[in-house]
């Protein structure tokens, strides 16, 4: 709900504060709002933090295993040593913590289209955009990643 608080003070700000000309009323809450967007930055931070330990927790669990196999000489790939990297890369980034958002797109879109149904619709059509661009940048790399994918292997 952090997300939408810069939506509600503009909305606040020109249906309240303005008509009503209250510095008094602007000042508290802007500082509201400096509030919140702290709150969000903080929680953002320990966020990051949990994702990343649980990134290296992952990679402590799972290394000694992969570099045992890997320098056995049965075995001689190193790909699953890139695995391992790109898989404590995923998990330190930001895709997870988007994927943990995912769930609340419902009621951050309900709670646009009650404040206007217009913005509601923008939104909605936003969101679909950018899950067609999305699928659009997969599908046209996904042929040039199998490429590589052999290129690397072959090397």
């Amino acid at each position: 709900m952090l997300a939408l608080a810069g939506s509600l003070y503009t909305l606040e700000i020109y249906n309240r504060i303005v008509p009503a000309r209250s510095e008094v009323a602007l000042a508290l809450l802007t500082l509201a709002m400096v509030a919140l967007y702290a709150t969000s930055g903080i929680l953002d931070f320990f966020r990051a933090r949990l994702l990343g330990e649980a990134a290296v927790r992952f990679d402590r669990a799972l290394n000694a295993r992969v570099f045992a196999d890997h320098v056995n000489p049965a075995s001689a790939d190193a790909q699953p040593l890139r695995d391992l990297d790109q898989m404590r890369a995923f998990l330190s980034g930001p895709a997870p913590a988007a994927l943990f958002d995912v769930p609340w797109l419902p009621v951050y879109l309900g709670t646009i289209y009650l404040l206007h149904p217009l913005l509601g619709v923008f939104a909605t059509g936003a969101a679909g955009l950018l899950l067609g661009l999305t699928l659009a940048a997969e599908r046209s790399n996904r042929g040039r990643g199998a490429h590589a994918d052999r290129t690397a292997r072959a090397r």
